[in-house]
C-alpha cells in the first residue's frame, strides 16, 4: 500500500511518546473505551476512547506501542489481517499504519460504523440509509440502499466473512431495528425488531458508568458464512439462525452484563464474556451450554469492555482504571498489565 501524507491535524508520534501520552491522559480523568479489536495473530489489540484516542497495545507484555489523538470518537476498530494497519470510524474511516503512526487512507464515504471482511481488503459501512462498499486502496465499489433507512446513523454493522451478508444496527428510536443485508443481491433480507434484553443505554456507558437497560443494540457479530446472527447487548444475548428462522435468547444477565460474543470459524461455538470476567461457551446451532468459566479473581468485576477469540483461545479485557488483562483460555493463565507502563519497546 503506497503512504500518503498524514493530514495536518494529526502526525506521526514519537518512538517514546505513547507511554507518556496515555499518562497524561490518566491524570486529566479515565475515559471510557467504545471499541476494542483483537488482531488475527493475537498479539496486538487496539482500544477506542471516549475522548477520541486510539491505542494499540501488546497482548503479551502490556506495552502500549501507539497512541493517536483523534479528536473524535469511533465506535468501531479492526486491525487489516497482518496487523500493520488500524481501521477505525470516526467521522469517516480512516486506516493507521501502527508502525509509523500515519495515516495511510482516508475513506470518508464509507459513513460512521465499519467492518472488515475477511478477505482483509474490503470495507462494508453504513452511513444509516444503506451499505456501502469499499476498498482499502480509497475506491468506492458499490452502495445497497435499504428498502427504508434507519432513523439514524448506525451503531454496529457487521459483515460475513464471505461479504455476502451485512447487517445493521439502529440508534435509539420507536423501531429499534436491525437491517439484514444479502450484499450480493442488494436486497434486504429481513427486518429484525430488538428484544428487550438486547437494549443498552450508550449515555451511561460514555459516562463511564455500569450499563443499564436502554434503547440501543450493542454489538453485532455473523458467524462466518452469515447463517448465524448473535446481537448482543449489556443485558443478554441473543442468537438468529436465518437458515431455521428461529430466535433463542442465549444469555440473560439481570445484574453482570455481556461485553462481547465471538463465533468460532468453523461456526460450531459461540462465546460470551460477561463484565465480571467469566467466560461462557455454546454449542452451535443447538445453543447448548457446554462451558462456563467462572473469572479467576474478584478483581475481574471492573471489566469495561472486552475481545474475544475461541479460534486463538485468548480473552483480553479493558478495566475502567485503564488496566489491560490478556487471559489463555487453554490454560486459563491470566496476565493484568497496567494502565501506564513504563517501558514502550
Amino acid at each position: 500500500m503506497e503512504a500518503r501524507p498524514p493530514f495536518s491535524e494529526e502526525s506521526a508520534t514519537t518512538d517514546a511518546a505513547p507511554a507518556a501520552q496515555a499518562q497524561a491522559r490518566r491524570r486529566s480523568g479515565q475515559p471510557s473505551v467504545t471499541a476494542m479489536a483483537l488482531s488475527a495473530d493475537g498479539q496486538q489489540v487496539a482500544l477506542c476512547w471516549t475522548d477520541g484516542v486510539v491505542m494499540v497495545r501488546r497482548t503479551g507484555d502490556g506495552v502500549i506501542i501507539r497512541v493517536w489523538e483523534t479528536g473524535l470518537m469511533s465506535f468501531s476498530v479492526a486491525f487489516t489481517p497482518d496487523g500493520k494497519h488500524v481501521i477505525t470510524s470516526e467521522d469517516g474511516v480512516f486506516v493507521r499504519n501502527v508502525e509509523t503512526g500515519l495515516i495511510v487512507r482516508a475513506l470518508p464515504f464509507l459513513g460512521s460504523a465499519v467492518a472488515l471482511v475477511g478477505d482483509g481488503d474490503t470495507l462494508i459501512g453504513s452511513d444509516g440509509t444503506a451499505f456501502i462498499i469499499g476498498r482499502l486502496d480509497g475506491k468506492q465499489m458499490g452502495k445497497v440502499a435499504f428498502s427504508e433507512p434507519l432513523l439514524s446513523y448506525p451503531i454496529d454493522v457487521a459483515v460475513s466473512l464471505d461479504g455476502r451478508t451485512g447487517v445493521a444496527g439502529d440508534y435509539p428510536s420507536k423501531r429499534q431495528q436491525l437491517c439484514v443485508f444479502d450484499l450480493e443481491l442488494g436486497t434486504p433480507r429481513r427486518w429484525l425488531r430488538m428484544p428487550p434484553s438486547m437494549l443498552y443505554d450508550l449515555p451511561a456507558e460514555r459516562a463511564g458508568q455500569r450499563p443499564s437497560p436502554g434503547a440501543t443494540p450493542v454489538l453485532l457479530f455473523l458467524s462466518s458464512t452469515g447463517r448465524l446472527l448473535s446481537v448482543t447487548g449489556s443485558y443478554g444475548s441473543s442468537l438468529y439462525n436465518f437458515d431455521s428462522g428461529r430466535r433463542r435468547e442465549l444469555l440473560r444477565c439481570s445484574e453482570i452484563g455481556v461485553s462481547r460474543v465471538d463465533f468460532s470459524h468453523d461456526e460450531s461455538l459461540l462465546g460470551a464474556t460477561l463484565f465480571d470476567g467469566s467466560v461462557r461457551i455454546w454449542s452451535m446451532p443447538s445453543g447448548r451450554l457446554v462451558e462456563h468459566r467462572e473469572a479467576d479473581s474478584k478483581e475481574f468485576d471492573d471489566v469495561q469492555m472486552s475481545v474475544l477469540s475461541l479460534d486463538l483461545g485468548l480473552f483480553a479485557a479493558n478495566r475502567y482504571n485503564g488496566a489491560l488483562s490478556v487471559t489463555d483460555l487453554h490454560n486459563g493463565n491470566t496476565k493484568v498489565f497496567p494502565a501506564d507502563p513504563t517501558t514502550t519497546s
